[in-house]
């Protein structure tokens, strides 16, 4: 030093390095904690969202009747042997079918056409096609909104029927009672018409984070394809309830194909675990450079401490008290914290504008996450200027001038 404590040379060149690492590593961190603050939000919201059913307590086993096993006009009482058998496993509260899992995606689609209408000249109206067997609602808890759905007297030789959901109601029938309206929807033989006798709930098939479709359910009991999946509701835990739900099924037809055998739940995880795995990495990340920049921060108000020894006892020796020195540290940090805040927030907004396909339910320039992670990086930056400060103030003026 210059015999007054200030640094010169080599000591000021390393200070300016140390310094300007510090605000790179404040500025990394509130590019990752923003990232993360975004992403862990949005997972909350992905969580939160109603997918129109309860998937506790209910475990799906595959079984695609082969072609050729079962004649197509015997399918209906095959299906109904099968969840008749499954449904009296101990531990079984219900037992449904249907074609296509919740949150899955991959599911049927088709034309619907009204005959009350002329064609559409905007286009055809699309619906997603849905088997299931009449119990499958109650089964998945999806609530009855309007009408009835189908029942057992709905068979083969009868006038077919039809359920839509709400967002099929919205579409298609805005401002007015579907219940009752004449429909064609082209799979399952219903192309020459059906009759709408009830709206359930919308439940999503597709991505968690889409909205609704216009869907349409068709019952077991007047069209039965060859795929279907049981839905077992259990009393207890559905995964243990699987190799009874099997034997049962072998008592049935011991060459049926049992496959894709797993939980609702389980299901509803898959269906997050992307947004799970961008919000646990991008924490991870955001932790460790939090970590890195509160240790950057201590290091460098440490080193200062440690070159301005003697200017620190030449000014408590002038009458300057703790508070001061304290102050003058404390400061000095916070210069350089607010520095890469300001350059982070740059970064941040330019990360986020690329995540915009990755949030749910949060804008990428969300003001309380901003306002959260600018308080958590100067709160702990702060408390690591302090504490070299404070160590300052309490150092010995006479021993500081040795």
């Amino acid at each position: 030093d210059d015999g007054t404590g200030a640094p010169t040379g080599l000591g000021r060149h390393l200070g300016v390095n140390r310094r300007v690492l510090v605000v790179a590593e404040v500025a990394l961190a509130i590019v990752l904690l923003a990232g993360s603050g975004l992403a862990t939000r949005s997972l909350i919201n992905l969580l939160s969202v109603d997918a129109g059913f309860d998937p506790s307590g209910v475990v799906t086993l595959r079984v695609n009747v082969p072609q050729g096993t079962v004649a197509l006009d015997s399918m209906p009482g095959f299906y109904e042997a099968i969840r008749a058998r499954v449904a009296a496993v101990p531990g079984v509260h219900d037992v449904a079918l249907g074609d296509c899992p919740p949150v899955a995606g991959g599911c049927n689609g088709t034309i619907m056409t009204f005959a009350d209408r002329p064609p559409s000249p905007t286009g055809n109206a699309i619906v997603g096609v849905h088997w299931v067997t009449p119990n499958w609602f109650g089964t998945m808890r999806v609530p009855l909104r309007a009408g009835r759905l189908p029942d057992v007297t709905d068979g083969a030789g009868t006038p077919r029927v039809i359920v839509i959901n709400e967002a099929a109601a919205r579409k298609y029938f805005p401002g007015e009672d579907p219940l009752g309206k004449r429909v064609a929807v082209y799979q399952g033989g219903f192309d020459k018409g059906a009759t709408i006798v009830g709206v359930v709930g919308d439940v999503r098939f597709g991505t968690i984070d889409s909205t609704a479709q216009p869907d349409a359910y068709i019952s077991y009991g007047q069209s039965s394809p060859r795929r279907a999946m049981l839905f077992v509701r259990t009393v207890n835990d559905p995964a243990a309830a699987v190799p009874s739900v099997r034997a049962a099924l072998k008592e049935v037809a011991p060459k049926l194909p049992v496959f894709d055998v797993q939980t609702m739940d389980a299901r509803v995880a898959a269906a997050t675990g992307q947004a799970r795995l961008s919000a646990t990495l991008l924490a991870l990340f955001a932790v460790l450079a939090l970590a890195l920049a509160v240790m950057g921060i201590y290091g460098v108000m440490s080193f200062a401490v440690a070159q301005r020894t003697r200017e620190i006892g030449i000014r408590v020796a002038m009458g300057a008290d703790s508070g001061c020195v304290v102050r003058l540290f404390t400061r000095e940090g916070l210069v350089q914290s607010g520095a890469g805040v300001a350059i982070g927030l740059v970064g941040a907004f330019a990360l986020t504008r690329v995540m915009r396909g990755l949030l749910y339910g949060v804008a990428p320039d969300d003001l309380a996450t901003f306002v959260a992670i600018i308080g958590v990086v100067m709160v702990a930056t702060g408390l690591a200027t302090w504490i070299p400060a404070r160590r300052a103030a309490r150092l010995d003026p006479v021993e500081a001038l040795r």
